[in-house]
């Protein structure tokens, strides 16, 4: 409340999120900076390494991005859970998903559900 933060419109918020392309933009920056900071430690040591080895991973402000997504949409089968450990979390866990799964075991011809490790021994 002292940030007042309770009183944000999250649709506003999020269509110009999805406008712009906010977490795409932040990605692509992130990756240009981090190419150009490596490109300059290999240049000072005189090696000339590809770029192989950068993360190309997901953005973190799309995470946010769906989070804010979930919480604007009205769900009778999800909770958000608060967690004020020593490394505080905010989640949002999907209780019931038979609503979002309906669609994929109605359409496809055939489905396989595969389960395991990904370690054979």
């Amino acid at each position: 409340f002292f940030l007042k933060l309770a009183n944000i419109n999250l649709y506003p918020l999020l269509r110009y999120m999805k406008e712009s392309r906010l977490s795409q933009k932040l990605l692509g920056f992130m990756n240009h900076e981090r190419s150009v900071d490596t490109q300059q430690q290999h240049q000072s040591v005189g090696d000339l390494h590809s770029n192989s080895s950068l993360s190309k991973h997901v953005s973190p402000m799309s995470v946010l991005e769906t989070f804010l997504v979930k919480l604007s949409q009205t769900s009778r089968h999800g909770k958000i859970l608060l967690d004020y450990g020593t490394a505080s979390q905010i989640r949002y866990v999907l209780l019931h998903p038979s609503e979002y799964c309906q669609d994929l075991l109605e359409q496809p011809h055939a489905l396989c559900l595969v389960g395991g490790t990904l370690r054979p021994f």
